[in-house]
């Protein structure tokens, strides 16, 4: 539960410290959510990169499993790639009845 209010937060603070390093048309900022899942545990991480996600979830696993862990290897992490929409659009072209 702690790992998943940490993903959210995550979320919401990376597009924005990293917005001029990353910016999609449209406020739209690319980011990679990556989980391990030893035994019982979820680990997940977000990075502006595949390889800072992967690298940054190898971390948190290893904090809780031990350093250089086999169950924390960065390669057996599961990655997928999301965009973050900052903002709100309007779309003046439908008029409201």
């Amino acid at each position: 539960m702690k790992n998943i209010i940490m993903l959210i937060m995550l979320l919401g603070v990376i597009p924005v410290s990293f917005a001029d390093a990353n910016r999609e048309p449209k406020n739209e900022f690319r980011v990679y959510v990556c989980t391990l899942s030893p035994f019982q545990d979820i680990f997940a991480d977000v990075g502006i990169t595949e390889n800072i996600a992967r690298y940054k979830v190898q971390q948190d696993c290893e904090k809780s499993q031990g350093e250089n862990s086999i169950f924390c290897q960065s390669r057996k992490a599961q990655c997928n790639e999301s965009l973050i929409t900052i903002g709100i659009t309007f779309n003046r072209s439908h008029s409201r009845d």
